[in-house]
């Protein structure tokens, strides 16, 4: 039944459940909670379960319970598919196990007996059950005397794990590839080392900006590691050792504690999200990803700003326009003194430094050429700053910036790089857009920067991409990003020299079209996103498109990079998360709009 959603679980009236139950009637959906205890009951249900399914427990056993997800999956959506395909997600030793393969994430140092202790194990340390939640059965092993004492007390398996030095720790909620909710655990007291809600811990709310970005990657990323559409993941911060650590990632979660602190109902949002689910087979691709985006923006957190600037420079939606106006103050500051501050930060936060992560091949390329031109980066995210804050709040923070780069330092750096073929190769799209977007922040003064673009076409077709994916993906945003450069990020037409920048595009298509299993569906979208500015209808758009059609993440209504064999060969884990689909969503979603600055010279309203 499409719209009816099927709840499992042990505990019918428990406030997660009943707060379910509230939504659905808000929402206009029929929520049938079903408390599971026989496999013959499971037999007869199947044919009667909603399009969704929430699973959150029952009374069958693993067996039963594999039999019965495994028929209830062929028709119906199960959100945490992985407790069917990876019934071991729930034990903590697995998650940690996993956690210290996955080169991203910070895992726990985890053993599972005390031979280790003196050696790896040292006092203070924590037992926990391998499998359990709220922390209960938790026990702190300060000396010998807590050790016999829990030795004593201990039932069923435990891990063991060195206390770890905190302020408290995070509960990050994500659902379908969004963070519904960040909150800080502190223990009920001094003497309380558990900074569990169910434990009497109190939620706070997380406002530092910076601390949710990281929060936010971190808890993304682990879902998607371990597969859960709908997770409570848990993180701490640890003193001593100054990096953040996942603790674990709960399937089943609690959200009380974070509805206290939070304005969204989280119930809501679940219904809302299975609402979405439920239409998976009715309606286009297209319009999956754009409701996804439309009807869940609030929760976009660090990406609003990327989504609604491009969608309204590109379709000057008004609605984009009011979501831009809301946050103006988050990315330019209320006043100057506060803009002062916020490109500072962007300087600080550009400095070139050395990933803690291993290296991917783009980034290996660069590497000599991020050494030799080490400014790179904090002017190029400054030059960016400027252009959007001038074509979508017609605000011109030059005045600022010179104070902090000197027209003659951007110069300087322009003019080594513009001479560095092998550079701008490595360099792609962070060469070309500084080369374009100087040219903008300085289009006003006497510096008059007038590169031929021809020279950009004659340095991607030197690039070497025979057998190399790396590189042939760059040539591809190398090229793309001159078009977009040329179009001022979307806030005109290209008129001069259209020509040149039709040959880049076809260049692009001949290359797309014989490499087309091997390129990315980012550069893919990329190129029609191109081929749209420049006004030109592609043979390419179709089998595209089609591969869209077929890219839907089994986490979240979004498109994740799958069917090709540069994603089969990263592994979809590393890419199955909101924050790596954000850029490859949003390229999707203006590639299927007209571009109205082709109907005149420049926007209507402003004129670069």
């Amino acid at each position: 039944m499409q719209n009816k959603i099927s709840l499992f679980t042990r505990f019918p009236n428990c406030p997660e459940v009943n707060q379910l139950k509230k939504a659905a009637l808000t929402e206009g959906t029929k929520l049938e909670v079903i408390t599971l205890k026989s496999a013959a009951q499971a037999d007869e249900i199947i044919p009667s379960l909603g399009a969704v399914i929430i699973w959150r427990s029952s009374y069958l056993n693993h067996q039963e319970r594999t039999v019965f997800l495994k028929n209830a999956v062929k028709n119906h959506f199960l959100i945490n598919k992985a407790i069917l395909e990876t019934p071991l997600v729930k034990s903590k030793l697995y998650q940690q196990k996993v956690l210290k393969a996955c080169p991203y994430l910070k895992e726990i140092p985890t053993h599972t007996n005390l031979k280790s202790l003196n050696r790896n194990l040292h006092f203070p340390f924590i037992a926990k059950p391998n499998i359990g939640s709220q922390g209960k059965r938790i026990f702190l092993i300060k000396n010998q005397n807590d050790l016999n004492n829990f030795q004593k007390l201990r039932k069923g398996r435990y891990i063991f794990q060195n206390f770890i030095k905190n302020k408290g720790d995070y509960r990050v909620l994500v659902l379908g590839g969004k963070v519904l909710g960040i909150m800080k655990r502190v223990s009920a007291s001094p003497k309380e080392f558990r900074n569990n809600i169910s434990q009497k811990g109190k939620s706070l709310r997380v406002t530092d900006e910076k601390t949710r970005k990281i929060l936010t990657n971190i808890a993304l990323k682990a879902a998607a590691l371990f597969n859960l559409y709908f997770t409570g993941v848990d993180i701490i911060y640890n003193e001593e050792e100054k990096k953040y650590q996942v603790l674990e990632v709960n399937t089943v979660p609690q959200w009380q504690g974070l509805q206290k602190i939070t304005s969204h109902n989280i119930a809501a949002q679940i219904i809302k999200e299975s609402q979405h689910l439920a239409k998976r087979k009715k309606e286009s691709t297209y319009t999956i990803v754009k409701n996804y985006y439309n009807d869940f923006y609030p929760f976009l957190n660090h990406e609003k700003f990327h989504y609604f600037s491009r969608i309204f420079l590109w379709s000057q939606n008004k609605k984009a326009l009011q979501n831009l106006n809301a946050i103006k103050n988050n990315y330019i500051g209320k006043n100057r003194e506060e803009t002062v501050q916020k490109l500072n930060q962007i300087l600080k936060d550009s400095t070139l430094h050395l990933s803690s992560y291993p290296l991917g091949e783009k980034a290996k390329s660069r590497y000599p050429y991020s050494k030799k031109y080490p400014r790179l980066k904090e002017y190029l995210s400054l030059l960016l700053e400027n252009i959007f804050a001038n074509t979508i709040y017609q605000q011109d923070l030059r005045p600022i910036i010179i104070d902090l780069v000197s027209d003659q330092d951007f110069l300087n750096l322009y003019h080594q790089l513009i001479k560095d073929e092998k550079a701008i190769q490595a360099f792609s799209t962070h060469a070309i857009n500084y080369f374009y977007l100087l040219r903008y922040y300085l289009r006003k003064t006497d510096y008059k920067l007038d590169f031929d673009p021809k020279c950009f076409l004659k340095i991607a077709k030197q690039i070497d991409h025979q057998k190399n994916r790396t590189k042939l993906a760059l040539k591809i945003y190398l090229l793309a990003h001159c078009i977009i450069g040329e179009s001022y990020f979307y806030s005109r037409a290209i008129i001069d020299k259209k020509e040149t920048y039709l040959q880049m595009l076809k260049e692009l298509e001949k290359s797309i079209k014989e490499n087309f299993l091997n390129i990315s569906l980012d550069n893919k979208f990329e190129f029609l996103v191109c081929a749209n500015i420049l006004n030109y209808d592609s043979i390419l758009k179709k089998p595209i498109n089609k591969e869209a059609e077929k890219s839907l993440s089994n986490l979240g209504n979004f498109l994740v990079d799958q069917h090709n064999t540069y994603a089969k060969e990263l592994g979809t884990k590393i890419k199955n998360n909101f924050i790596k689909a954000e850029h490859r969503n949003v390229l999707y979603l203006i590639s299927g709009y007209y571009y109205p600055p082709n109907f005149s010279p420049y926007h209507p309203k402003r004129k670069a």
